[in-house]
């Protein structure tokens, strides 16, 4: 009997991986995690934030690994998404155009028990970024051109199967878990720049778990959301698949390693990242923004899509604008995360922003590049920088030491120990709960402390 394209999908994805390949597969899916936790931790005390838990009831967490306390599930989900993707500071995935560890971990930790092993956590991830590259291969650049905001939309659907994959669903459950999932992703380019970015983020992650509920509660959903008539890759990209092609390429090799995960040095849009590169260059080379006369982006058709913000009025549209950073980079020799919040620019901007245009002139046979081509123009002279893989690009990874530092600036002290334990697959989440929550202990010691002085004074 011939398979329908949701029930292929849900036999990879519930396939057996070879315990060699999954070990060499868990060495990246670990840096994901260490990455998701410095983003996460990160952003946690930021005001939109702290907002959002006061209007949870949830003050003063961290991250909500597994059912505790007297936050619902499905908004436990939601506060690590948006948590996670505030900063924009997470990972992504160049087929997935999409940010997989915020969607994924934050629905896996959300439906967690305590003692849960990280080896069950990154096993999970790893299927989960794998359904998510296949979806996007199929339905990309259309999707995002049109407007899509692929973790939104396509992440949904990831979280949805990387939780399948970790409670080891039967397979008729886990098509209707699909089907529940499908039914409710969705995200839209147009909300760059405000809280319903990473507001979209958590959403997806949120509706994940509820559709992940509503299958336990045994209600029912068509067997077949995939399919080729009216099912999600049709209705909302005009796509038909046959899945089984799929299991040619499925983890062969996995999307984790290729096109591989792309991880920021800072806190914005990754479509930025060559740009800032190419204009650090061109700050070592002794270029200020005083002292040009025109700067010109090159890149290809579309490279430059995601970045939307022209004309940015705060930092935190400034995060999808190649001309603000290049502006703090020519300006202060870099772009710090107070320059990416969500104050307004300073009017400077609008002096030299007619000195910065686009143009899309640059051939991309190579959908895992970015390449840029930065053209400074001084009087008479002019000077190119060109960047095709930036740092953090597979091609030119950040060192995981890297990545720890960030969880360094995040945790202190502490992050050594996560470190230590993330290292250890039979470590359970437990423990990774205990140390963050002991950083929250801290933190509200602090707090108390600073409140008491204060009076005192």
């Amino acid at each position: 009997m011939v398979k329908t394209n949701t029930e292929e999908i849900v036999h990879l994805l519930s396939a057996r991986v070879p315990r060699a390949q999954e070990i060499k597969l868990e060495q990246q899916a670990r840096k994901s995690f260490l990455d998701y936790l410095a983003s996460a931790t990160l952003a946690d005390k930021e005001l939109a934030v702290e907002k959002l838990k006061q209007a949870l009831h949830y003050p003063d967490q961290y991250l909500i690994i597994g059912q505790k306390g007297n936050l619902p599930v499905e908004q436990a989900a939601l506060l690590n998404g948006f948590t996670a993707h505030y900063l924009d500071f997470d990972d992504v995935q160049a087929n997935f155009r999409g940010h997989p560890s915020v969607v994924i971990f934050s629905a896996l930790l959300a439906v967690s028990h305590p003692t849960d092993k990280i080896q069950s956590l990154l096993a999970a991830f790893i299927q989960g970024v794998e359904l998510a590259g296949h979806i996007g291969q199929a339905i990309h650049p259309a999707h995002a051109l049109n407007g899509w905001h692929s973790t939104g939309t396509i992440g949904t659907i990831a979280a949805a199967a990387a939780i399948g994959v970790y409670k080891k669903l039967p397979e008729d459950k886990f098509i209707t878990f699909l089907s529940f999932a499908a039914s409710q992703a969705s995200g839209m380019m147009f909300q760059e720049g405000s809280d319903v970015k990473p507001s979209q983020a958590g959403l997806a992650v949120r509706n994940a778990v509820a559709a992940y509920q509503l299958t336990e509660s045994g209600l029912t959903a068509n067997t077949d959301p995939f399919n080729n008539h009216n099912g999600w890759l049709k209705t909302i990209a005009g796509i038909e698949i046959t899945a089984s092609n799929w299991g040619k390429s499925w983890l062969s090799p996995a999307q984790i390693e290729t096109p591989g995960i792309w991880f920021k040095q800072n806190s914005f849009c990754s479509a930025a990242i060559s740009g800032y590169d190419a204009t650090r260059q061109a700050y070592e080379a002794g270029i200020r923004i005083s002292n040009v006369t025109k700067l010109i982006f090159h890149y290809p058709e579309n490279g430059d899509k995601a970045l939307t913000k022209t004309h940015p009025l705060t930092g935190q549209e400034g995060k999808f604008s190649i001309e603000y950073i290049a502006w703090r980079v020519l300006e202060n020799g870099d772009i710090s995360t107070q320059d990416l919040d969500n104050r307004r620019i300073d009017s400077k901007f609008e002096t030299v922003l007619p000195k910065f245009s686009r143009q899309h002139d640059l051939p991309n046979e190579d959908k895992s590049a970015r390449p840029v081509k930065l053209e400074v123009i001084q009087g008479e002279n002019t000077s190119y920088f060109t960047v095709i893989n930036p740092k953090g690009s597979p091609l030119n990874p950040l060192e995981e030491t890297d990545l720890e530092k960030k969880l360094v600036i995040g945790l202190g002290d502490l992050a050594s120990n996560i470190i230590q334990l993330l290292s250890k697959p039979k470590t359970q989440l437990k423990e990774i709960d205990s140390l963050l929550n002991y950083r929250r202990y801290l933190d509200c010691t602090s707090k108390n402390s600073q409140i008491s002085l204060a009076q005192l004074s």
